[in-house]
């Protein structure tokens, strides 16, 4: 368990896929939608880096609250530090300064909270990715740097349970070491490195 929560991370980790998100693809899913109530899913949502910048993503796009940001770990413990919502400064360091003042505040020369508008965009829950069932109709599901501590028959059940809980024309962004080879043998189509869309 340890070793599959190392929960290490930061805000808008690997900043152009985020940039991508926010530019690109939620864009691409709001004309879709024809709406602005996309559900969005953070799966191994860790310590909250990851569903709160994309909190923040969601807020910046204009899309509605609720729905929420979906986000879910199988670490309680992790899912206590992101319900609480303060982080080091180390932490922000790809949050831009106007992102950083609009959806934080310093506690001191080291701390940041996040503010209560942005908490109130994302819920958070406990899921075991591998053993619990999925619940379906996502628009955009992110996780990243967790499959790479799977088994390789691991790994293609959780792809494939994630191709079934995306609406048509929804999107998976996975890390940045966790390229899906064989993504066509789920039914997906590659949109993007890394990026992963289901046909309409």
């Amino acid at each position: 368990m340890d070793y599959l929560t190392i929960n290490v991370s930061e805000f808008l980790r690997n900043p152009p896929r985020w940039w991508d998100l926010k530019d690109h693809v939620i864009p691409d899913l709001i004309k879709i939608r024809g709406n602005k109530k996309l559900r969005l899913w953070s799966a191994g949502s860790a310590t909250g880096e990851e569903p709160y910048s994309l909190a923040m993503l969601s807020s910046e796009c204009g899309l509605s609250s609720p729905p929420m940001v979906e986000a879910r770990d199988i670490d309680s413990g992790a899912i206590a530090i992101a319900q609480k919502g303060v982080y080091h400064k180390r932490q922000l360091v790809n949050v831009p300064p106007d992102w950083l003042s609009r959806y934080f505040s310093k506690i001191d020369e080291q701390s940041y909270q996040v503010k209560d508008d942005l908490k109130k965009r994302v819920s958070f829950s406990r899921l075991n990715l591998v053993e619990d069932r999925f619940d379906t109709g996502y628009d955009l599901i992110l996780c990243r740097n967790v499959v790479i501590y799977f088994r390789p028959e691991t790994k293609a059940a959780l792809y494939q349970k994630f191709f079934d809980a995306l609406k048509p024309g929804g999107y998976l962004l996975v890390g940045s070491t966790e390229q899906i080879f064989e993504y066509k043998s789920y039914g997906f189509e590659s949109s993007k490195p890394f990026l992963y869309r289901k046909p309409l």
